[in-house]
C-alpha cells in the first residue's frame, strides 16, 4: 500500500513540475507577443550618375527616439552598394531593411558639360605639363632620351591678366625657365638664367606666339569633344592617377570626312606607314581624367606614341599632356624699376649717351668691360658663351709746355670653342712718348705692329659704341639706383 502511495506523489510531483515549466515557456512567449511593429518606415534605394559626391541610402519614418545603424550605406564611385539599415527602439521588435546604391559611371553628355564648365569660368588656372619620353641611339648617345616641358597658366577674363611660367628641361631640350606677366597695360616676356637671375626681358605682343602656348592643339581637342566622341567610359587601373578613362573616337558632321575617318578608324588603335608606326588618332586615343565634385573638368591627360628606326635603329617615343586645375598663385621674378614706356625710354637712352660722351671729353677715365656673346638658339640658359674682356685708362699731361695724352687699351678674347683653362687671345693698343701707336699682341710669344691713326678716341669708340643704342631698338630697360650709384640693364628688342 505505501509503494503506491510513493508511486502517487512521485507522479504528482512530476505533473506540478512540468505544469509549472508550462507557465514560464507562455511567459516568454505572451512577452514577444507584446513587441510593438514599427509601422511607415522605409529603406528606399537609389540609382544616379557619378557627380563626384557621396550619396548615401537613409531610413524615413522611424520615431525620432530610435536608434538606427547603417552598414555600406554610403558611397562615392560607381559601383553597387548593398545597404542595410537595423532600427532599434525598447519595446519595438527590431527591424532590418535592404536597399541598393548604384552608382553609375558618368555619362558621355556630362563629361562634355564638365569641359565646357571649365571653359567658361571667369578665372582660367591650371598646371599643365607636356612629357616626351622613350628610347634613342642617334649621334653617339644610345639610351632614355626624355624632354619636359612644364607651364602653369593664370588667366582673368575680365581684366585681361595673364600670368604664365614654363620650364623646359630633359636631353632632348634645353633647360630654360620663361614667365610671360602683364605689367602697366604691357605684356612681358621674362627668361632667367640657372642661377635665377633675370636673363632677358622683352614685350610680348597679345597675339605672339609665345602665347599660343604648345598646349593649346591638346586642350583645343578635348574642348572639340562631343558626346558622340566619347565611348567606353570606365574606371582606370588601380593606382592610376586618374579615375576614369575614355576612348576618343574622332568624327565630324561632314558624310565624306566621316567615311574617311571610319575606313581609318578599322586599322586599330596604331597606324604603320612603311618603317613608322604611331597611335591611330582616329580611334587609339585614350582620354584619361578625373571629375571633380564642382563639376569641371580640368584634370585630364592624352598620350600619344611613335616609333621610327634612324639608321636601321629603333626610336620609340611617347607624348604624353596631362592638365590639372590649379589655385595657387605663380611666383613671379621680381620686376622693379623695369621702364617700358616709350618716351621713358628715349629719355633714359639720352642720359646714358650723354654720359658716355662726357666720359669721353675727360681728361682722365679708367674703364672695365666684359662682354659676353651668347649662341642662343631659344630660351635656353645653357647658351655657348664668347667672352670679350677689356680695360682701358686715358690720361692728359703737359711734358715740356706741350700737352700729350696717354691711353692703353688691352682686351683678351676667348672663343666658346677654347677648352676652359686655354690660353686666350691677349692684346694691348697704346701710344708711346712721341705720340705713336702700337700693338701687342699676347699668345704664345709677343708681337709688337705699328699703328696709324689710332688714338685715345677712337678706341673708346670702339670700347662704348655698343653701348650708343638707338631708344627705337630697345624693348625696356631696368634702372636700379642705390648708394648714389644708378645701375641701368638695357634689353634690346630682338631685331636690333
Amino acid at each position: 500500500m505505501k509503494k503506491w502511495i510513493w508511486i502517487i506523489v512521485i507522479c504528482c510531483a512530476l505533473v506540478a513540475v512540468l505544469c509549472a515549466c508550462g507557465d514560464k515557456g507562455n511567459s516568454g512567449s505572451n512577452q514577444e507577443a507584446q513587441l510593438a511593429e514599427f509601422e511607415g518606415v522605409s529603406f528606399a534605394g537609389q540609382t544616379l550618375e557619378y557627380d563626384g559626391l557621396q550619396h548615401e541610402l537613409t531610413v524615413l519614418g522611424a520615431p525620432s527616439d530610435a536608434t538606427v545603424t547603417y552598414e555600406t550605406n554610403k558611397g562615392t564611385l560607381p559601383g553597387t552598394y548593398n545597404a542595410r539599415a537595423t532600427v532599434r527602439k525598447e519595446g519595438y521588435r527590431d527591424l532590418t531593411l535592404n536597399a541598393v546604391l548604384r552608382i553609375d559611371m558618368p555619362s558621355e553628355e556630362s563629361v562634355v558639360n564638365a569641359r565646357e564648365a571649365a571653359n567658361e569660368s571667369n578665372e582660367v588656372a591650371y598646371d599643365f605639363s607636356l612629357n616626351l619620353a622613350g628610347s634613342i641611339n642617334i649621334a653617339g648617345y644610345s639610351g632614355t632620351a626624355n624632354a619636359n616641358y612644364d607651364g602653369k597658366y593664370r588667366y582673368n577674363k575680365t581684366t585681361g591678366q595673364v600670368s604664365f611660367v614654363r620650364t623646359t628641361s630633359g636631353i632632348l631640350l634645353y633647360d630654360a625657365t620663361e614667365y610671360i606677366i602683364d605689367q602697366d597695360s604691357n605684356r612681358i616676356k621674362v627668361t632667367q638664367n640657372d642661377q635665377g637671375k633675370i636673363k632677358s626681358i622683352g614685350i610680348a605682343l597679345s597675339d605672339d606666339e609665345e602665347l599660343t602656348l604648345i598646349n593649346k592643339p591638346f586642350a583645343a581637342l578635348v574642348d572639340a569633344l562631343n558626346a558622340n566622341n566619347l565611348q567606353n567610359i570606365r574606371l582606370a587601373p588601380s593606382g592610376s592617377d586618374y579615375l576614369f578613362e575614355a576612348d576618343i573616337r574622332l568624327s565630324t558632321n561632314n558624310a565624306l570626312i566621316n567615311k574617311a575617318l571610319n575606313i581609318i578608324a578599322r586599322q586599330g588603335t596604331n597606324l604603320s606607314m612603311k618603317d613608322v608606326s604611331f597611335t591611330n588618332p582616329v580611334s587609339g586615343l585614350v582620354l584619361k581624367f578625373n571629375l571633380g565634385a564642382d563639376h569641371k573638368l580640368n584634370d585630364f591627360s592624352l598620350s600619344a606614341a611613335v616609333q621610327f628606326p634612324v639608321k636601321g635603329v629603333d626610336v620609340a617615343l611617347t607624348l604624353t599632356y596631362s592638365q590639372v586645375g590649379s589655385t595657387t598663385a605663380i611666383s613671379l621674378p621680381r620686376m622693379s624699376n623695369v621702364i617700358i614706356n616709350r618716351g621713358q625710354i628715349a629719355s633714359e637712352m639720352s642720359t646714358i649717351n650723354n654720359a658716355i660722351y662726357d666720359l669721353s671729353q675727360s681728361e682722365a677715365y679708367s674703364l672695365d668691360l666684359l662682354a659676353r656673346n651668347e649662341f642662343d638658339p631659344g630660351w635656353n640658359v645653357r647658351a655657348t658663351v664668347d667672352k670679350y674682356t677689356a680695360r682701358m685708362y686715358k690720361h692728359t699731361y703737359e711734358l715740356d709746355d706741350a700737352q700729350f695724352t696717354a691711353f692703353n687699351h688691352s682686351y683678351e678674347f676667348k672663343t666658346h670653342h677654347e677648352e676652359d683653362g686655354a690660353e686666350t687671345y691677349k692684346y694691348t693698343i697704346g701710344n708711346i712718348q712721341d705720340g705713336s701707336a702700337h700693338l701687342v699682341s699676347r699668345k704664345g710669344s709677343n708681337t709688337i705692329t705699328a699703328l696709324g691713326s689710332v688714338t685715345a678716341e677712337s678706341q673708346f669708340n670702339y670700347l662704348t659704341g655698343a653701348f650708343l643704342f638707338d631708344a627705337d631698338n630697345v624693348d625696356c630697360i631696368q634702372k636700379e639706383t642705390s648708394g648714389g650709384v644708378t645701375v641701368y640693364t638695357v634689353y634690346l628688342k630682338e631685331n636690333a
